[in-house]
């Protein structure tokens, strides 16, 4: 009804939520955001934090800060690096593949090859990150060049 709230809506309905979460306490939260604040805001509260297309060096110490106001709270926060990714075959093809990028007002992205892609997620985990969150922009194929250069990591 109307009432001065605001317009219509819905009235509260009494009972319980069906189904139930399926997890006590309801879903995980996962908080983002490249600032120091939001980056202890995790640390206190979240389930985990995730840092978008952040260079190595700030994703390190986000990680860092959020490991640190979790241990501060009593809690675990897992640490995610997500972003966009370019694979090439070849080093080579970077210069161009980055120029084509900036002539259509593309966003800078990590880009190398599968193996550089391979290097840059084991630094990942030793600077903290317990995920990492690959939105592919490349060419037909990339992923399966992705899933192999993981695979031979995976088996080393």
């Amino acid at each position: 009804g109307r009432g001065g709230r605001g317009g219509d809506h819905t009235p509260a309905i009494p009972g319980r939520l069906l189904p139930p979460p399926s997890r006590a306490g309801g879903p995980p939260v996962w908080v983002g955001g490249a600032s120091e604040e939001v980056a202890r805001i995790a640390g206190r509260v979240a389930d985990a934090w995730n840092g978008w297309g952040m260079s190595m060096a700030q994703f390190r110490l986000s990680a860092a800060t959020v490991a640190e106001a979790a241990a501060a709270h009593g809690r675990a926060c897992d640490t995610t690096w997500a972003g966009v990714v370019v694979v090439v075959e070849d080093e080579a093809e970077i210069p161009a593949v980055a120029a084509s990028r900036r002539e259509k007002g593309l966003p800078e992205v990590w880009m190398g090859t599968p193996t550089a892609l391979v290097d840059f997620s084991l630094e990942l985990a030793e600077a903290g990150a317990t995920w990492m969150i690959l939105a592919s922009a490349t060419v037909q194929g990339r992923i399966e060049l992705i899933a192999e250069a993981a695979l031979t990591e995976m088996a080393r």
